[in-house]
């Protein structure tokens, strides 16, 4: 499978502006490059809005620019609309998240697969939130999430992720166990109580990387799974105020250096992966046990799956 992941910039709070960006770097690639999935840059749309706005403002921007995702996999919000376009357009899978979600009176904090009819193929709801997210009304999603991608004739199985759950070692077996070959999320600088709180570097926001990094080679190494890390730059309008590197993971290398990208890099990262030669490790059967019966009992509630 041949992967494009746009690490750019995106604008905050400025969905048709950023959907513009998003929009030429897709060209480019496929005009240069042969892809059978395009990552989009994290939270692609609005860019992070809690932590960034003061706590009154973030409340009201994720109301405002909150949507309906889907109706039967027929893309209903903006965002959605505009990936299921570029997805039929170009015939491509798209992968893009963090999105604001409205289901009813609920906020959910979403990722979307579209496939290359233009139908949506995957939709995740995070499940880990933070006390900050929670305190601002959005909803945790009951579920892991695994993407079936049809890849040259045969099935591929996409697990994501995003932010918190990257403490959360049990959402890992559960996308190992649902025989992910690859694992792509997102984070964006905020205050974890797992991966540590912000930092400044020479005047951005941005997280501990040293941190980040060995919690995904630990879940690589756990799982015998490619971890890609999905990071972007971030844009007030008037200045650059904030980045998340790109990290890529394999389980015996490790971070993948070169194509680590930063602040200073906005440009995509190609990466071919071999389907066939991805061995996820086997659990212990008592371990595949647990985490099934968790699982079907509906036990996920957020940061505790007990």
């Amino acid at each position: 499978m041949r992967i494009a992941i746009l690490h750019s910039r995106v604008k905050l709070a400025a969905k048709r502006s950023n959907a513009r960006r998003h929009s030429i770097l897709i060209d480019k690639v496929v005009s240069t490059r042969t892809v059978d999935l395009i990552v989009l840059p994290a939270y692609p749309f609005t860019g992070p809005l809690i932590g960034y706005y003061p706590p009154s403002k973030a409340r009201l921007k994720l109301r405002e620019l909150a949507e309906k995702i889907s109706e039967k996999n027929v893309p209903a919000g903006p965002s959605v609309s505009f990936m299921s376009r570029w997805s039929q357009e170009y015939g491509v899978y798209i992968l893009g998240g963090p999105i604001i979600e409205r289901a009813g009176p609920r906020i959910y904090v979403t990722t979307v697969l579209t496939s290359p009819d233009g139908s949506i193929a995957g939709k995740y709801r995070k499940v880990s939130l933070t006390e900050e997210e929670r305190d601002m009304g959005i909803s945790p999603g009951k579920e892991p999430g695994i993407f079936k991608l049809k890849v040259n004739g045969s099935d591929v199985s996409l697990g994501v992720f995003s932010d918190e759950d990257l403490a959360t070692p049990e959402i890992f077996r559960h996308l190992q166990l649902g025989g992910s070959k690859m694992i792509i999320g997102t984070i964006f600088p905020y205050n974890s109580s797992f991966l540590g709180g912000i930092i400044d570097d020479e005047g951005l926001v941005t997280m501990d990387h040293t941190v980040v990094k060995t919690f995904l080679e630990v879940r690589s190494r756990e799982t015998g799974v490619p971890i890609i890390l999905v990071g972007s730059i971030i844009d007030s309008g008037v200045e650059t105020i904030a980045y998340m590197s790109t990290i890529p993971v394999e389980p015996d290398e490790g971070v993948i250096e070169d194509k680590m990208f930063g602040p200073d890099d906005e440009s995509p990262i190609f990466i071919d992966l071999n389907e066939k030669a991805t061995n996820p490790r086997k659990p212990p059967e008592h371990l595949k046990i647990l985490v099934k019966s968790l699982c079907r009992n509906n036990s996920w509630r957020g940061n505790s799956l007990f």
